[in-house]
Formats: structure tokens, sequence, C-alpha cells
């Protein structure tokens, strides 16, 4: 499971950009510290299909499911502990 660090504006941006994840994943490690151990690509449908001319999203020549869930239902960011 991890911390989840979600950045809320990269949601909403209706792209994927390999330099700037939607998401950070970090390990809470012995002391408190944080270690990075992975990545999330999320994308909204709604702002992606306004930004892709209304073609879902294709990996590998599969189509990639969409999500109902609206902008407004959107995770958090929550702060390290």
């Amino acid at each position: 499971m991890g911390v989840h660090n979600v950045n809320g504006t990269l949601l909403n941006g209706g792209e994927i950009d390999a330099s700037r994840p939607q998401a950070l994943i970090y390990e809470l490690e012995e002391g408190g510290k944080l270690r990075l151990v992975g990545i999330e690509f999320i994308v909204f449908a709604a702002p992606w299909l306004a930004s892709n001319n209304n073609a879902p999203s294709v990996l590998a020549g599969v189509y990639c499911e969409s999500s109902s869930r609206s902008p407004s239902s959107a995770a958090k960011s929550f702060p390290a502990q």
C-alpha cells in the first residue's frame, strides 16, 4: 500500500507525461523515514477525452479502462507522518 502523494493538478491535466507522474508512492521505514518505491500515472477520463479528441487511452494495442469517479472525489495529498 504505502504512502501515496497525489498531485491533484496533474490528475485534471488531461495528459500523461513520463517525466511528471500524478502520484508518488513511498514506503515508511524505521525511524519514520520515507523511501520512494513507485510512481503512478493517473488521469481523469473527462479531461483526457477533451484533450485527446475523445479517444480512449491505448497501451500496447489494448484500450485502457476509465473510471467513473469525478475529479471532485479525487484522492487528497496527505503530509508525511
